[in-house]
This record gives C-alpha cells, sequence and structure tokens, in this order.
C-alpha cells in the first residue's frame, strides 16, 4: 500500500511500532500516509487510541514506561537519557557528551558527575544497556529515534524547553566561535547531525532564538 515503506522508515522498523501501524489502519480503513502524519502529529494520542491485537502485548509507549520505572533512582541514567534523546539517534560521540562535564553546559549535577568519572559513567550506560534504552559501541552511543520519542513526550514542555538550552549549549560548545581551536575540521562531521536535531528539538521547544540562531551559524562554518 502507498505510504507503507514511508512509514516503516519513520517509525525506525521497530515490530512493536510497525504492528500498532498494521492494527490502526486494518481498523479504522486510514491509510498508511495519514498514519504517519497522525504520528508526527499527534504522537501521544496516536499510540494510545488502538488496543493492540494481543492482550500479552503492551502499547508501543507502555513497552518503554516499563524499562524506564526500572531506572527509578538512577538519576544520572535518566538524565542522560534526556539529554540524548535531542541528539541524532546515530553514532553520539562519548567525547561529545564528556565535553559538558564542566560548567559551560550546565547539565544536572548527577549527570555532569557522571559524564566526568569515567567508571561512573560505564555504569550509566550499562544500566541503560541492561533495559535495551540504548546501545553502546566502543566510543558512540545509539539510541532508537522510539525511545527518544517516547523520552521526549514523557517529560513534558516545561522540561523539554528546560533541556533545551543545556543540549544547545553541547553543541555550541563542539562548534566555538574562536577558529583557532576549531578541532571541528576533523571531528565535526561527526556532530552536524546532532547539531541539526539540537537545533530543531530546541526550536520547538522555544529555546533562545538568538542561541539556536548562534547554533546554525557555527554549524555552516
Amino acid at each position: 500500500q502507498a505510504g507503507a515503506e514511508g512509514l516503516a522508515e519513520a517509525l525506525g522498523y521497530l515490530p512493536l511500532a510497525l504492528e500498532h501501524a498494521a492494527v490502526y489502519v486494518d481498523r479504522t480503513g486510514a491509510s498508511f500516509t495519514a498514519y504517519q502524519e497522525y504520528y508526527e502529529q499527534q504522537r501521544k494520542a496516536l499510540w494510545a487510541d488502538i488496543e493492540p491485537p494481543d492482550a500479552s502485548h503492551a502499547t508501543v509507549s507502555t513497552t518503554w514506561e516499563l524499562s524506564l520505572e526500572q531506572l527509578h533512582g538512577q538519576e544520572a541514567a535518566i538524565q542522560l537519557l534526556e539529554l540524548c534523546s535531542f541528539l541524532a539517534p546515530d553514532d553520539i560521540p562519548l567525547t561529545l557528551l564528556q565535553q559538558a562535564a564542566g560548567d559551560e553546559v550546565a547539565l544536572p549535577e548527577a549527570l555532569q558527575q557522571a559524564l566526568g568519572n569515567p567508571l561512573a559513567l560505564d555504569r550509566t550506560i550499562a544500566a541503560l544497556q541492561r533495559f535495551s534504552l540504548l546501545a553502546r559501541e566502543k566510543d558512540s552511543l545509539e539510541m532508537h529515534r522510539r525511545v527518544q520519542a517516547v523520552i521526549r513526550d514523557r517529560m513534558g514542555e516545561e522540561r523539554a524547553a528546560e533541556w533545551a538550552i543545556p543540549a544547545v549549549n553541547l553543541l555550541l560548545e563542539a562548534f566555538p566561535e574562536d577558529s583557532a581551536v576549531w578541532h571541528t575540521w576533523q571531528e565535526g562531521p561527526r556532530y552536524l547531525a546532532h547539531a541539526a536535531a539540537v537545533a530543531w528539538h530546541a526550536d520547538r521547544h522555544g529555546a533562545d532564538h538568538e542561541q539556536v540562531a548562534s547554533l546554525y551559524n557555527q554549524t555552516g562554518y
């Protein structure tokens, strides 16, 4: 059916998300293209709208919520997820995150301490890998885009607006204005997708327009 391939790509080929889409289309008669529009504009309402075909299956949102509940009390892990939900899903350099251990980015204390301590960071990442919320590949992290969407939905507008500030500052630190320290001629290509993602999310959540413009400007350079 028309639109199926595009929808599958938008859903990251996640089986549970694809199952929900198929059930919704079958029961409502909507097109896959319409489902994708609903997903992009009214995701929370959409995912709660149709019960899964098998009672043993949870809804898309509930599946990730159950994993998140297991992180109760692990503030650094939760905060790392929230920060990464503003970045591109693939190849999140650990060096990009670890540079935020200083005061310039103004991260929450628990996460800042974890990023400044390699052992604590390893433990934080391991906790997230245990529940399939995040994956590590040598010097980088990966976070499924559907998990990112659930994290952003879960935090709500107020907290998302709060996270937009350090997320933008994180990338501004990676693309400094002083060309004399532009190590980014070599490292920069890894950061480009993350800069674009951060700027887009920050703009949506009402971040300082001047800061977002600066990020676009430095990314352009």
